[in-house]
């Protein structure tokens, strides 16, 4: 059973650390037991408990180490409860930051306060900026913050300071919100005491319960290694779907087909001439290629997946630089979407009879998406917002449906019957996440709040690439997350470890392809069933 304390006289249990009837000393173990709470902390937890503020900035251990699902990022971290902190333990980091604090005071912000917290105002004296979260600290909660660990330990400031009464004892205090703490003031208290940490760790466990363990993942399936990521670092277009083939290239040079059926890779284009990204409906692969006479021009290849031929359908187009330059967007059902220099009238082509068609006269990125045209449009001349637009149409119709029209831009769409996940292109948190559009009733539901990228929906799932920021190492990580229409839960898809993961495509029956970034410009490509109950 969980031993539970009181925290409404925190002081009286500071000024206990001063008295020469208590010690701990702890430095040569490798675990040490707590009989006030009935809990051991050992390794590296207690190294990180020993060299960081031991009880004063801690507590006492309120659990043992356990496995837990981040609330944030949705990864399983070994992690383990204080009263005032959770220890996260991430291997895949050096020392010192192999042991991390859990951002209790974000999440608890977070459920407290959705839209922030009421009458919020920075002391001045002795003001410090955060450009990273647009607060300040100042006065005496920027001498604890600075004399306490500062960044490591407490975090970028949240919020400014305001008065809150407290969970503990239902007093009201000047406080301030960190990434990790929350500062309150004491007044009542002489100075070091007159500032403690709230309980967070203590209030988050009491909160949850025993922590929810982590789900069953379905085991992932390699289906490639060393395949090129295309265009460049982290992106989403590194290998393409289309019925049951698989394509990717193994440089710039080479194109290759997977057939699911048979589990088999064979190579569609060899030579040395330097390739963009194909395309395919699962009949046909269309690419552009430097032309082997002059390797300034463009020529557009066709591959039959059926019997292997391939043509080059025309050739003449100049490359980077020339208003000529030609930009493949889709080839769904033997149309081959295209557009001349990035901008303006995009065009079909039907491969079988050549037959060109304009069908869309001003926008760029184009998705074709389960009988869906889907594009971004940048602001019209007669447009007095001056707003960027995220437009869809049914292939057919001449009708066009507004999904978002705002200052930012669009940052993946895809389309699954009459709905349309999409996301923006860095918005900040106030408009970051997946949103769910219907077609027929013209409503946007957020489904998520995370910092996301090229969302896939098929059936009632929707699936993503979540980043996150280490703010502490300065590193970016992913993760997959996925989106279940009907149960309306959130969950990652595939165990997170800390590396850089993608998204590329669902493929029937409900399994998703995806990716995982290695240190140079190469991936590995896995698939995994998103048949799991979340």
């Amino acid at each position: 059973m969980r031993i539970r304390r009181t925290f409404a006289l925190l002081f009286i249990f500071a000024l206990l650390l001063s008295s020469s009837t208590y010690r701990l000393v702890i430095a040569q173990e490798d675990s040490h037991y707590f009989a006030e709470t009935g809990h051991t902390v050992s390794g590296k937890f207690l190294q990180y408990w020993q060299m960081h503020g031991g009880l004063a900035q801690f507590g006492y251990p309120i659990s043992e180490e356990l496995q837990e699902i981040s609330p944030l990022d949705g990864r399983i971290y070994t992690v383990q409860y204080f009263e005032r902190a959770e220890f996260e333990l991430h291997p895949e980091n050096q020392p010192p930051y192999n042991v991390l604090l859990s951002q209790l005071g974000t999440v608890r912000y977070k459920e407290k306060y959705p839209i922030g917290a009421g009458a919020q105002a920075p002391d001045p004296i002795r003001s410090l900026f955060f450009h990273q979260t647009g607060k300040h600290i100042g006065g005496i909660f920027r001498d604890y913050w600075e004399q306490h660990g500062g960044l490591a330990q407490q975090g970028y400031p949240i919020s400014e300071e305001f008065n809150e009464v407290s969970d503990v004892n239902g007093r009201t205090y000047l406080v301030q919100y960190f990434e990790r703490s929350v500062l309150e003031y004491h007044p009542e208290n002489n100075p070091p005491y007159n500032v403690l940490l709230s309980p967070l760790g203590q209030l988050r466990y009491d909160e949850i319960g025993q922590p929810v363990p982590p789900p069953h993942y379905n085991p992932t399936h390699l289906i490639a290694s060393d395949v090129y990521a295309t265009g460049g670092s982290y992106t989403f277009h590194t290998v393409i779907a289309a019925g049951h083939y698989l394509l990717w290239q193994r440089s710039d040079h080479d194109i290759y087909g997977y057939d699911l059926n048979s589990g088999t890779e064979f190579p569609i284009a060899i030579s040395l001439s330097e390739k963009w990204p194909p395309l395919s409906d699962g009949q046909y692969v269309a690419w552009l290629q430097a032309s082997d006479t002059n390797p300034d021009m463009q020529q557009l290849h066709v591959y039959n997946l059926v019997n292997g031929d391939e043509h080059i359908l025309f050739e003449g187009a100049a490359i980077a630089g020339a208003d000529s330059q030609i930009i493949l967007y889709a080839l769904d059902s033997g149309l081959l979407y295209y557009q001349i220099h990035g901008y303006g009238p995009i065009h079909a082509l039907r491969l079988s009879s050549e037959q060109e068609t304009t069908i869309i006269k001003s926008g760029t990125d184009l998705v074709v998406s389960d009988g869906s045209l889907i594009w971004f449009e940048q602001p019209r001349p007669d447009d007095p917002d001056n707003f960027n637009h995220l437009r869809v149409r049914k292939i057919g119709s001449s009708d066009d449906s507004i999904i978002a029209k705002d200052n930012f831009n669009f940052n993946g769409y895809n389309a699954y019957g009459d709905s349309v996940a999409w996301c923006y292109l860095n918005p900040g948190p106030e408009a970051q996440g997946v949103y769910l559009y219907n077609i027929t009733t013209n409503q946007n539901q957020r489904i998520s709040t995370d910092d996301a990228a090229a969302p896939l929906i098929s059936g009632n799932k929707v699936v993503w690439t979540s980043w996150q920021e280490d703010k502490a190492l300065g590193q970016w990580r992913s993760t997959i997350m996925m989106y279940d229409i009907g149960t309306q839960k959130t969950s990652s898809v595939v165990v997170p470890d800390g590396s850089i993961v993608a998204a590329m495509a669902i493929i029937s029956p409900g399994t998703l392809l995806y990716v995982k970034y290695g240190s140079d410009a190469y991936v590995e490509v896995f698939s995994v069933s998103l048949s799991w109950v979340v």
